[in-house]
């Protein structure tokens, strides 16, 4: 099976993902994987934001986001990633220009500026999002499972191989929790 990302994002970036407005999603980091992949868009518990909606007169959209919520509701193709600072200088590497990403999005420049942080900034990545599916049926997190530890191989039946200190090397099991950023899985059939 080939990776792919499941990506955990907020309502109102969803809905501006879903509108065609939003064509890039931003990050602190990247997968270690080629691009092309999948991205299994997880649409994360934010509710403030529905009852806002509601107190606006958009009950309607309010119903339909909160019914979704907590469900991975589409997929994109992520076929390409760049490196972009809100800072003029990062080192030698090749950087876009932030204008272009704070478009492309709909971030704005004083937000980004906070997210990438003032004391050591070391860029961000924005994600190209493309080949966008917003599914008619949202999946379930359960439905998605993690690729096996590159290292499963080295391991017998039942597996308790350590990589590293942090992660337990365990053949593809059932995601459970959502990711607070990112995190691979397995793509679907």
């Amino acid at each position: 099976m080939k990776k792919a990302v499941l990506i955990s994002v907020r309502p109102k970036w969803v809905e501006l993902i879903a509108s065609g407005r939003k064509t890039v999603e931003v990050r602190k980091n990247r997968p270690k994987i080629e691009t092309p992949f999948i991205c299994y868009l997880y649409m994360s518990w934010y509710h403030w934001a529905f009852d806002l909606l509601r107190n606006y007169g958009m009950e309607e959209l309010a119903d339909r986001l909160a019914a979704e919520n907590g469900m991975v509701v589409g997929e994109f193709i992520c076929d390409s990633i760049y490196k972009f600072s809100t800072v003029v200088y990062l080192g030698n590497e090749q950087l876009i220009s932030d204008d272009e990403v704070v478009k492309k999005s709909c971030v704005p420049r004083s937000d980004l500026r906070k997210y990438e942080g003032t004391i050591a900034p070391y860029g961000l990545y924005g994600w190209h999002i493309s080949g966008l599916k917003i599914y008619e049926k949202p999946k379930r997190v359960f439905d998605f499972v993690r690729p096996a530890c590159e290292r499963a191989s080295d391991c017998g039946a039942g597996c308790s191989y350590w990589c590293g200190s942090l992660h337990r090397c365990m053949r593809n099991y059932t995601v459970f929790t959502p990711p607070q950023s990112w995190m691979y899985v397995e793509e679907l059939p």
